[in-house]
């Protein structure tokens, strides 16, 4: 993986765990589905998650959420509209996958508004069909605002190439030291 996919690997994994935030204890979901950990709904071995389930470790929920995550992608790959996205639009993408399913990027139908935008590769299309997801006029609408916006910020978040190229230039000047 580099160093690009990495970065956004990372910033779509801090925004999935910060919204869906760590429940050692099976619950109920906002759609009164069993979920544990980071929002999981169902285990790597995909036996759904049930409220009788035993608590899990915050290494076990992590393992769980990369799991979906990786699965997810996987999904989502095969859509060549998506494959051809920047890392930033896929990272984006990924958590928006991990609330709401992936379906929502794979399925030609219900989801004509998103497709569409991830088919024209613009970020503002794509930021714009997102946050119509947002379950309006439910408990949940103020927190998946929120998690719309950071969705959008990471959909257009730049990688951070003038540090890693001053990085780069001062470890080589380093290496010359004063011959240069």
């Amino acid at each position: 993986m580099s160093d690009v996919q990495e970065f956004y690997k990372t910033k779509r994994d801090q925004l999935v765990r910060e919204y869906e935030g760590f429940r050692p204890d099976p619950y109920l979901d906002g759609e009164g589905i069993p979920t544990v950990g980071y929002g999981t709904t169902e285990y790597p071995d995909g036996s759904a998650v049930s409220l009788d389930d035993s608590p899990v470790t915050m290494e076990v929920a992590e393992e769980m959420m990369q799991n979906k995550l990786t699965e997810f992608t996987t999904q989502m790959e095969t859509n060549p509209d998506f494959s051809a996205l920047s890392p930033a639009q896929k990272a984006a993408l990924g958590s928006f996958a991990y609330n709401t399913g992936p379906g929502t990027v794979t399925n030609p139908k219900g989801y004509e508004t998103l497709q569409s935008a991830i088919k024209s590769g613009d970020s503002g299309q794509i930021g714009d069909a997102m946050s119509m997801y947002i379950n309006k006029g439910s408990s949940s609408e103020a927190g998946l605002r929120r998690r719309r916006a950071a969705e959008n910020l990471l959909l257009n978040q730049l990688y951070p190439a003038k540090e890693k190229f001053q990085s780069i230039v001062d470890g080589f000047n380093s290496a010359m030291g004063s011959n240069i």
